[in-house]
């Protein structure tokens, strides 16, 4: 899911999405590592967040694995 949207917030659509599937597991890959957004990421419904600039693709399929 891309979070920064031209005209839109993806963390907004995180939010109902969790509501109705509260069971799925969102994992955002991004370039943004502030704290805030962390948090941010956290509180719409994020399982996991990991950071393009140093993400591996094991990174990746690790954290995936561990969020199924």
């Amino acid at each position: 899911m891309d979070v920064r949207l031209p005209s839109e917030n993806g963390f907004e659509w995180m939010r109902p999405l969790k509501t109705a599937h509260p069971d799925i597991n969102i994992l955002i890959i991004t370039r943004y590592s502030s704290p805030e957004y962390r948090k941010t990421a956290y509180e719409s419904g994020a399982g996991g967040l990991l950071s393009k600039k140093s993400a591996t693709p094991e990174d990746i399929a690790q954290k995936a694995s561990v969020m199924l």
